[in-house]
């Protein structure tokens, strides 16, 4: 299939309808929105009452004391289940500074090697299946963070 066959198949989609069949279908597709728009979708009035670096306790236990670091970040672990350049990104800086970073991708998710290469610089990484009830399980996810 050629890019003029891409390009003439999604021409014949109204943007928002496209977007929402391909996630319904699970696929990664998203528009890009003017600021109001993304307010006005639930998604964005949703992230626009979140902080934008929350921490969450996740389970018992003492608080664990901050001490004297060679970076910022270190001693910090982080369960990354993003997609696409963003979130990756996002991972990568936070391994940059010192946190011990897991990136969690989908056993059928797509994307070319480099990115991964690129993305997941200085983080470990794994594969798994959400669905399946075996990889999926947060007692699974948390022994790979071990």
């Amino acid at each position: 299939m050629s890019h003029a066959h891409i390009t003439a198949a999604i021409a014949r989609w109204v943007a928002a309808e496209l977007e929402d069949t391909a996630n319904a279908k699970g696929h990664t597709l998203c528009i890009a929105r003017l600021p109001e728009e993304w307010l006005g979708h639930p998604q964005g009035g949703y992230l626009a009452n979140e902080p934008v670096i929350a921490l969450r306790k996740i389970g018992d236990g003492p608080p664990l004391p901050r001490t004297p670091a060679k970076r910022p970040l270190e001693g910090i672990r982080v369960l990354s289940l993003t997609h696409a350049i963003a979130g990756p990104v996002v991972g990568r800086t936070l391994a940059e500074q010192g946190a011990d970073v897991l990136c969690v991708n989908r056993t059928d998710d797509f994307e070319h090697q480099w990115f991964y290469d690129d993305a997941n610089v200085g983080a470990r990484s794994t594969f798994l299946d959400l669905k399946d009830p075996q990889q999926g399980s947060s007692q699974n996810l948390f022994q790979n963070l071990r």
